[in-house]
């Protein structure tokens, strides 16, 4: 008797590459819950608002010092050149980021690295008050900035993340979720200067700032761990048809023996990418709209404060408000995709550049008249914020259409550009307006203005809308392949 046996049965399946700690097996329908009639079939924009004030929260502790530094003249005399490097120590600590976090959110998914890293930047918030009384000092600070750096790292990427996981694209909602989360850097300001600059006056002074906003940020983010998933396959809130609709047009993950869907990240053809132009285009736009969103986020109050002569409640009260009109700019973005006629590279290519252009002519007018009316300076504060939200919008959906499954890589870039800016604007003010004179900010403002007409021109004239060569699976493995049998047959030749 022949008992014939079928080997491939007992073989063991392939060890992948890379397996998520979390994997995407949807959640059987018993252990799904039940929302209000209103969020039925519509929990995504649940995600999309909790994620939005999470970035919100991490955003306004890195921004505390940079208006509480005008009401700590009784607790601490810095110099200029520590205050120069207590408003840059977010930069360090972003900059120590850059390289691990991207593969730990490959690794461990985003839910769990973001939720950790707010966590941490509100925990050293809140304790920053403790540390300085306790004889820490300018170290203190300093330490506490580098952290709060650090843990602002993610909102970038998450952008990306949180977009491709969660938006409808049937429906045009990638264009809707990079503008609502983008909007954490006005809203980070309009909570930020005016909450501050009120308890500055009051009888708790600047510490209780630090305290609201970490306990603040604790808050959210407990909740943003029990709410998001990497994926709507997780989530015990979204309905079926919810995740029919969110997963019609995307790309489906492989899958292992036992059915376990498997995420196999992509490499990132950064050799490919610094080749293209386009690439070159978006980081010229993301370098420009950066520096003219830091200047006024870092030494808004100063100017107001030092230069036109405003108290600091009203300081930041007159800061925050360009920032309020700037999130009414961003909404006009995703309408413009609902405009027939309306080209893909005037909304993605064109936008821009005239915003841009905009920022380049308040410049100049602010540099021949920097202190001559406070009416005037009010104007050209909201005209430049709302012009560069709009314009970052723009810019995103640009980097989202040419890079695809790698935005998410060139939204990091941004968030790199974004720290160098924040560590080195610093060290140029410090130098061109360290008495914050009228003058000096005049030669600063001509100066910016030249900058970004030269980064506008570089960006309009390299700047694409179609998805590029190297999003391509295949297109990047004939070129690692053929540069693989270049190295081999260079060896050969040796032997």
């Amino acid at each position: 008797m022949t008992i014939s046996t079928n080997v491939s049965q007992f073989a063991l399946p392939k060890c992948p590459q890379l397996v998520r700690l979390s994997d995407d097996r949807p959640i059987p329908r018993p252990l799904r819950r039940s929302l209000p009639f209103f969020l039925s079939d519509h929990f995504r924009f649940v995600v999309l608002a909790l994620a939005m004030l999470c970035m919100t929260s991490i955003s306004a502790n890195s921004l505390l010092f940079n208006f509480t530094v005008i009401c700590m003249d009784g607790d601490a005399n810095f110099t200029a050149n520590q205050n120069g490097l207590l408003i840059a120590g977010t930069a360090i600590g972003g900059i120590l980021a850059i390289g691990p976090v991207p593969h730990a959110i490959a690794l461990f998914g985003l839910r769990y690295v973001f939720a950790l890293f707010g966590l941490l930047s509100g925990l050293v918030t809140l304790l920053m008050p403790v540390l300085f009384f306790s004889g820490g000092g300018f170290y203190a600070i300093f330490a506490t900035r580098i952290v709060q750096g650090l843990t602002l790292m993610p909102a970038m990427p998450a952008m990306s993340q949180i977009t491709h996981n969660w938006a409808n694209s049937a429906n045009s909602e990638n264009a809707l979720f990079l503008m609502v989360l983008s909007l954490y850097m006005q809203f980070s300001v309009i909570m930020t200067m005016p909450t501050t600059g009120a308890l500055c006056e009051s009888a708790w002074r600047w510490p209780s700032a630090f305290f609201l906003f970490g306990f603040i940020s604790l808050f959210l983010f407990l909740l943003f761990l029990f709410v998001y998933r990497n994926s709507p396959s997780q989530s015990p809130f979204v309905s079926p048809r919810e995740l029919s609709a969110l997963s019609q047009f995307r790309r489906p993950a492989s899958s292992a023996a036992d059915g376990t869907r498997i995420h196999r990240p992509q490499r990132v053809p950064i050799v490919q990418m610094c080749r293209d132009s386009s690439f070159w285009a978006c980081c010229s736009a993301g370098l420009s709209f950066g520096i003219a969103y830091w200047l006024f986020a870092q030494f808004g109050p100063t100017y107001m404060n030092k230069v036109l002569n405003y108290k600091a409640d009203s300081a930041g009260i007159f800061v925050a408000v360009p920032y309020f009109f700037a999130i009414f700019a961003k909404m006009l973005v995703p309408l413009a995709d609902r405009v027939p006629r309306l080209s893909l590279r005037v909304r993605v290519v064109w936008i821009p550049c005239v915003c841009q252009l905009v920022n380049i002519v308040c410049y100049v007018l602010l540099a021949l008249w920097p202190s001559a009316s406070a009416i005037l300076a009010q104007i050209c504060f909201a005209v430049i914020l709302c012009a560069n939200g709009a314009g970052f919008v723009a810019v995103a959906n640009n980097c989202q259409m040419i890079a695809q499954q790698h935005a998410h890589f060139l939204l990091a870039l941004f968030a790199l550009i974004n720290y160098i800016i924040t560590l080195v604007q610093p060290l140029i003010i410090s130098w061109m307006a360290s008495e914050n004179t009228a003058e000096e900010w005049s030669h600063l403002f001509l100066t910016y203005a030249f900058i970004l007409c030269v980064l506008n021109l570089a960006f309009a004239f390299g700047a694409s809308t179609e998805p590029r060569p190297w999003t391509k699976e295949e297109n990047c493995r004939r070129e690692r392949n053929a540069a693989d049998g270049g190295k081999e047959r260079t060896k050969e030749e040796k032997f």
